[in-house]
């Protein structure tokens, strides 16, 4: 089930002019910093109120809100560097990621629970929407961070507290997809098919088969169909 996005776009006075989205090059996730909130509640403030800040998508459980085109600069990540960076480790983006060369995503916040946390279906929403965004776009993975890299800004908190959720969220966005390249890496059901096929001479090097599970599913379907042939 592809993520739903909506568009309900800012007040003028709230993002910049246009841009090429050739120079669309960081990623970079916030939080709305606030407890138990909605895409549709932070999409209709910023088109209701003038306050020179904007981020391109808003994230909840029930889908994406596009609040900034994608060809328009938000105000999102153009503060002044925090202090604290020498301490925090914040910061190591200041400079090379810009509003002008970035999408920015704020994550909200569903569960009013008295503390900052994401939902597992705002997650997923957000994982997907990235993953659209950085075929989209052809962002290096590299340069998905949060607004704690470019400002050192204690954002998205939840992220930058717990250094392990943010490279989950990140893994999750990337969902790579395993090949095997060696007999001993074959899913045991496929071993024997792999086999057969290694003693047909069907691979040239067998120490770098590639198979991914999809793969390896497809010649189990063609197998099937020509003993049924």
């Amino acid at each position: 089930q592809m993520v739903q996005i909506k568009v309900d776009i800012a007040a003028k006075g709230n993002f910049g002019g246009k841009r090429d989205k050739k120079e669309i090059k960081y990623l970079v996730i916030h939080y709305t910093a606030n407890d138990g909130d909605s895409a549709a509640g932070n999409a209709n403030y910023f088109k209701t109120h003038i306050v020179e800040a904007s981020a391109h998508y808003f994230v909840d459980d029930n889908g994406v809100i596009q609040s900034v085109p994608d060809d328009s600069v938000a105000y999102s990540v153009g503060g002044k560097k925090y202090p604290s960076c020498s301490k925090t480790g914040g910061g190591k983006r200041y400079g090379s990621c810009t509003n002008r060369n970035s999408i920015s995503i704020e994550l909200c916040d569903t569960r009013k629970n008295g503390k900052y946390d994401f939902s597992e279906k705002t997650l997923e929403n957000a994982a997907q929407l990235s993953r659209l965004l950085l075929k989209r776009y052809n962002i290096p993975v590299d340069n998905i961070i949060r607004h704690f890299d470019v400002t050192g800004k204690n954002c998205p908190a939840p992220f930058v507290s717990d250094g392990k959720a943010w490279e989950a969220f990140k893994e999750r966005i990337v969902d790579e997809v395993k090949y095997y390249e060696e007999m001993k890496d074959v899913p045991k059901w496929a071993q024997p098919m792999v086999q057969d096929m290694i003693d047909k001479g069907c691979f040239g090097n067998t120490k770098a088969l590639h198979l991914s599970d999809d793969m390896l599913r497809t010649m189990a379907l063609m197998e099937r169909y020509h003993k049924k042939g």
